[in-house]
């Protein structure tokens, strides 16, 4: 059984049926687009940096031929990298399946970065739509 997608770049499966291990080539990944995001990187600047760097994105997202910006957004929300997962109630608890590949307060920091740039595809801010006042 496969589990591992696009939303588990830094992971792969585990050699028992049914886990799932670190990658440690992914887990680089991972690490570098938390790290640009927070240094200010927009969605499409990290894209073009893991398109430069990184070109065969097949091998780390198990999709499609290119990086695209919707990629680094899910990695960014995936509470996964810090080893837990959302539960129905809206809270975290540590997951059984992911072993963490960034910090918790690194997470955080991006998603409040997330919030201040108002969720964007581009990552840089919230442009008013021409209709509104």
């Amino acid at each position: 059984m496969k589990l591992c997608s696009v939303h588990s770049v830094g992971y792969r499966n585990g050699p028992k049926p049914g886990t799932i291990e670190v990658n440690p080539e992914g887990a680089k990944i991972i690490q570098e687009v938390f790290g640009r995001y927070i240094a200010g990187d927009t969605y499409q600047a990290i894209t073009n940096h893991l398109t430069e760097h990184y070109p065969n994105v097949r091998e780390h997202t198990g999709l499609g031929d290119k990086w695209h910006v919707s990629i680094i957004r899910k990695i960014l929300e995936a509470e996964r990298y810090i080893g837990t997962r959302q539960v129905e109630s809206g809270k975290l608890e540590k997951s059984n399946l992911f072993s963490a590949i960034i910090d918790p307060a690194t997470f955080h920091k991006a998603q409040e970065l997330l919030k201040q740039r108002c969720g964007t595809m581009s990552g840089v801010g919230k442009t008013p739509h021409l209709l509104q006042a």
